[in-house]
């Protein structure tokens, strides 16, 4: 009896082996053209699918699969996989199919292509104002490219083209440079030189100094040096009263015009645009004079005031008059005006005076009391 139940407990062992066995051939045979349990591709599952059934699956996803790509303007552009699939494996497509629709796109177009404007400061009525830079829309095409096909790759629905895909401003407003130059434009509207000069008022305001600075690449101040001596000139010109003509009222009452002569105010031109360009470097509002290189007594145009020398080459006369009046005259020997040895007209100055000399010419010889 014993024997029997072991014969038939090995029985039993062979039929479950030789089963398993077929079930493990049979499983083996099955997964030669299927997928195992929980496997996938490429996003997809794949358990117990043949090549075939996973590759439709993916044909069909790829067909209905369609990429929204918003411009900076917020128009559309839609890749639809039908056009644009090899029917690979994802995400392989036609490139020259992708690059076409990509072409098409409105913000490629020339019309809709707005370059950058770079931020700068502007000159208005009121001073200076920073202008803020323009994004515009001017695409760059390489980068929309790789940003679609990786949208692509990763099955995305929506693309929305962000900064990287347009070209940008060279300068904005918060470009260091900028802004230092918006600081000197702002101290240098704000300054003024004013000369003190008698009777008149001259005064050059930060509106034309700014048109006189510009910056070298470390930021440092430059002023225009033609622009200076230029100023210098116009003061010169305006304000220099040597030889210049005046009106004048004689002893006898007469009030005659006379011009010549070396009295009278010189403004030092190089001297003037040396300092203006100093003056504009340091940025400070100031009150000056000119730089002179000659001065009279008295400021302003009518620069004889009221204590001079009067001489009167037909009376052969002079009178010397103290804060308007005469303390002193006398006859005089101003020269033999028929000789040709006469005194010239104007106003000079009195160098200095000399008593008991001779005065000597080319062909003669004048003892004087005083000269």
């Amino acid at each position: 009896m014993k024997k029997k139940v072991v014969i038939g407990l090995i029985i039993f062992l062979i039929v479950i082996a030789a089963a398993a066995a077929a079930a493990y051939i049979g499983l083996a045979r099955l997964f030669t053209s299927r997928f195992y349990p929980n496997t996938k591709v490429n996003g997809f599952d794949a358990s117990f699918k043949t090549a075939e059934e996973v590759e439709e699956l993916i044909r069909d996803e790829e067909e209905d699969y369609l990429l929204a790509v918003h411009d900076r303007e917020n128009r559309i552009t839609y890749i639809n996989g039908a056009d644009t699939i090899a029917y690979a494996s994802w995400p392989t497509y036609d490139e020259s199919k992708l690059l076409t629709i990509i072409d098409g796109m409105e913000c490629f177009k020339e019309e809709n292509i707005v370059k950058p404007k770079d931020a700068y400061i502007k000159s208005t009525d009121s001073g200076y104002e920073l202008v803020p830079e323009e994004e515009g829309s001017s695409p760059v095409k390489e980068q929309i490219i790789a940003d679609i096909k990786e949208a692509i790759a990763r099955q995305a629905s929506t693309l929305t083209l962000d900064e990287d895909d347009y070209e940008k401003p060279a300068v904005t407003t918060g470009d260091p440079d900028l802004q230092a130059k918006m600081a000197i434009y702002d101290k240098y509207s704000q300054m003024k030189i004013t000369y003190q000069i008698e009777g008149s008022e001259q005064v050059l305001d930060g509106s034309e100094i700014i048109g006189w600075i510009s910056f070298d690449k470390d930021m440092n101040v430059k002023v225009d040096e033609d622009k200076a001596a230029e100023y210098a000139q116009e003061l010169a010109y305006s304000y220099n009263t040597y030889a210049a003509e005046r009106s004048f009222t004689t002893h006898a009452g007469d009030t005659i015009i006379i011009g010549g002569g070396d009295y009278g105010w010189v403004i030092d031109r190089n001297g003037e645009a040396e300092q203006l360009i100093a003056d504009i470097k340091a940025g400070e509002t100031i009150e000056r004079e000119p730089v002179y290189e000659q001065r009279a007594f008295v400021g302003g145009k009518d620069d004889i005031g009221n204590t001079y020398v009067e001489i009167d080459y037909d009376a052969q006369h002079f009178w010397y008059y103290v804060d308007g009046s005469v303390v002193l005259d006398s006859d005089i020997v101003s020269g033999d005006m028929g000789s040709g040895h006469g005194s010239p007209d104007g106003v000079f100055k009195i160098i200095t005076l000399v008593t008991d000399t001779t005065l000597v010419g080319e062909d003669y010889e004048s003892p004087v009391s005083y000269f």
